[in-house]
């Protein structure tokens, strides 16, 4: 009876302790897999000084990595199950002190509330996961103790009691098979974690999207129904500024630095923040989030009518006809969709409502884009949502 309950013990705690492992290892992968979004990740919190974040996002994985390894390879795997609790207790305190150092915002700017429960539900998600691989581990150990205290009971044949309480480690044979499944199931699982991942992308774009739907709806009620508007059609740069940054652009690659001026006019965010982009592995700079140059001139300079420069110039709320099928914002992660129909472009519309709209549904570009007019302008290719045929009083939708 006492030989029954030991090896059922010692079965239940060597499942529990692989389980906890297999989570440590996946953790690590994903880590060192994606190195400068772990880094970027660790940059929110503000407790960790600046000059150690860059070797925490190093030795964490490390010793993730390591703990998890040595689990599986080791004969002495209950020193390992220990390391693995003493890090996981670090980490949930960790979590614990970036929880309540975590300060509201004292108001609902855009970019700012988002970004706080944004954190905040991240760090609970880690808090829940780490607390119950604690359980686990507690678990685990508490059932190794018990089955340790029974085989080493005299009751048990002498031999016996000895084989039972003999842990050997991996031969080489079996080490390269472990490596051989682990590899194949690394392989197995990767197009599926970057497909969820790629998902999980889209969703946050989309989010984003509305975000600025919403802000730039806020300007226009600021500035009498008038479609923001920072270059001057008159020189030949214009200076954006913001806090950290001064960059002189032409008249329309305002489209990508919009974010610049609106950053600390609307938002009330740095210019870098990741809401001007659509991960935190994109780095800061030119947003992907595309303002339609359609709001930059005269509807008649994207028809035939085009005369040039003089037609440059802000637009109107009420001069758009299509509030449902006009894009405001596109998203240039969904190029693609101009050669691939089967594909996905992510818009903003004027009215507010966001879109995964297929290529195959785009309309009405304006095939001479906003370049044919002068040698080395921007989109001589027609873009879906940003050279629309009419201008802002076309559709970008079907």
């Amino acid at each position: 009876m006492k030989a029954s309950r030991f090896f059922c013990l010692s079965k239940i705690s060597f499942a529990l302790n692989a389980l906890v492992m297999v989570v440590l290892f996946i953790a690590a992968a994903s880590k060192l897999l994606d190195l400068a979004d772990f880094q970027r990740s660790l940059d929110t919190w503000s407790f960790v000084p600046p000059r150690v974040r860059p070797a925490a996002a190093l030795l964490i994985p490390a010793l993730e990595l390591t703990i998890s390894l040595g689990w599986f390879l080791a004969a002495r795997r209950h020193r390992f199950t220990l390391a693995a609790t003493a890090l996981l207790v670090v980490f949930t305190l960790a979590y614990l002190v970036h929880w309540f150092w975590i300060e509201k915002p004292t108001c609902n700017c855009f970019g700012i509330l988002s970004q706080y429960l944004g954190d905040k539900e991240n760090t609970s998600f880690f808090l829940i996961r780490n607390t119950t691989l604690l359980t686990i581990l507690v678990c685990s150990l508490f059932m190794t103790r018990r089955a340790r205290s029974l085989g080493s009971k005299r009751t048990l044949p002498e031999t016996h009691a000895r084989g039972a309480m003999t842990v050997r480690g991996f031969t080489l044979v079996e080490l390269i098979f472990v490596v051989l499944i682990v590899g194949l199931l690394v392989a197995l699982l990767a197009p599926h974690l970057r497909h969820a991942r790629q998902s999980a992308e889209r969703t946050v774009a989309l989010a984003r999207l509305s975000e600025h739907g919403r802000a730039f709806t806020a300007y226009t009620g600021d500035f009498r129904d008038t479609w923001p508007y920072f270059t001057d059609p008159q020189a030949t740069f214009t200076v954006l500024r913001a806090p950290g940054i001064d960059i002189g652009v032409e008249y329309w690659m305002v489209y990508s630095w919009w974010h610049v001026p609106m950053s600390e006019l609307v938002y009330k965010v740095s210019w870098q923040d990741a809401l001007f982009r659509n991960s935190r592995r994109d780095p800061p700079g030119q947003t992907p989030f595309w303002y339609s140059c359609t709001f930059l001139a005269d509807p008649g300079f994207f028809t035939k009518g085009r005369t040039g420069r003089n037609q440059w110039r802000a637009t109107r709320v009420d001069e758009v006809l299509f509030p449902s099928r006009k894009a405001l914002l596109v998203n240039s992660a969904g190029w693609e969709a101009m050669q691939f129909p089967e594909h996905s472009l992510p818009m903003l519309f004027v009215d507010g409502s966001v879109e995964n709209v297929p290529g195959n549904l785009t309309t009405s570009w304006d095939p001479n884009g906003t370049g044919l007019w002068k040698p080395g302008g921007l989109f001589v290719v027609p873009i879906p949502g940003m050279t629309t045929a009419e201008g802002v009083r076309g559709r970008d939708k079907k």
